[in-house]
């Protein structure tokens, strides 16, 4: 029976940034699988299938390099053994983009302090 030792839980991240979703698990497995249930959306998409890394094929975790709004929502990760048709999957990771805007503000947007002269 697979099980996870390791598992993003509720992540957020300033847009464009990137983010680890981590998925590990207790046994060796043959197949990853992540699938994302976009924010207002009922319908679940297939993100990425690829085999499990690391020397004991545990690791199903994935990168995000430049996180994106539709990005945003539910990203579930599933697993599944040789031989076997169905993955297992973990509870789910909620993914937010934080507003830009408010980090932007404390970086000063540049040039403003010379139109006060």
């Amino acid at each position: 029976k697979i099980e996870f030792s390791e598992l993003s839980k509720d992540i957020q991240i300033s847009s464009g940034g990137s983010v680890l979703l981590r998925c590990v698990t207790t046994l060796s497995v043959e197949q990853c699988t992540w699938s994302l249930t976009p924010v207002n959306s009922n319908t679940t998409v297939v993100v990425k299938q690829f085999p499990a890394v690391g020397a004991e094929g545990r690791d199903c975790s994935v990168r995000l390099s430049h996180a994106l709004a539709e990005q945003e929502g539910l990203w579930t990760c599933g697993a599944k053994v040789h031989g076997k048709e169905n993955y297992t999957y973990a509870p789910p990771a909620k993914l937010s983009l934080l507003e830009p805007g408010i980090i932007d503000s404390r970086n000063g947007g540049g040039g403003e302090k010379e139109n006060e002269r």
